[in-house]
């Protein structure tokens, strides 16, 4: 499978996650899906944050990038539950962004692995590309950390 189909899947994954249970959580209210995800999560706290880009980026690293979609499924669902219960103002929605660029950075170290494993390929060829988007999600994570001081 392609690198961009892949990806592509990823995105409708997290879509389908976020809008499945804004959606469910929506109409039902009085008994809406309360997903927390697999690790410590606390609004505002920039050390939370920083572990949902960890979890995007190695759970989609995971055999060799394939559970990329589930991963950002997760996250949509988080995300989603979060914010329709109360526990999330609206501009938290934005911490989103840097853990789809972790996801892709993955799938696409992934990618390369799996043709180093293969023998098609090498790890290095994805390797700066990979790291250089690992490193804006990082830093668009910590300017959405910086800018979240005034929304």
């Amino acid at each position: 499978m392609r690198i961009e189909r892949l990806f592509g899947l990823s995105l409708l994954a997290f879509l389908a996650g976020l809008l499945g249970v804004y959606w469910f959580n929506s109409a039902n209210p009085a008994a809406p899906i309360v997903f927390r995800g697999f690790y410590y999560f606390a609004v505002g706290d920039a050390l939370s944050y920083a572990g949902s880009l960890a979890f995007v980026f190695l759970f989609s690293l995971m055999f060799f990038g394939y559970s990329a979609p589930l991963a950002l499924f997760l996250e949509g669902a988080r995300y989603a539950s979060l914010y329709t219960t109360g526990g999330m103002p609206l501009f938290d929605l934005a911490f989103a962004f840097p853990g789809l660029l972790a996801c892709y950075s993955a799938v696409l170290l992934g990618k390369s692995a799996l043709a180093d494993f293969r023998g098609t390929g090498s790890v290095f060829t994805g390797w700066r590309t990979s790291f250089k988007l690992f490193l804006a999600s990082a830093l668009l994570l910590g300017a959405l950390l910086l800018a979240r001081g005034w929304f």
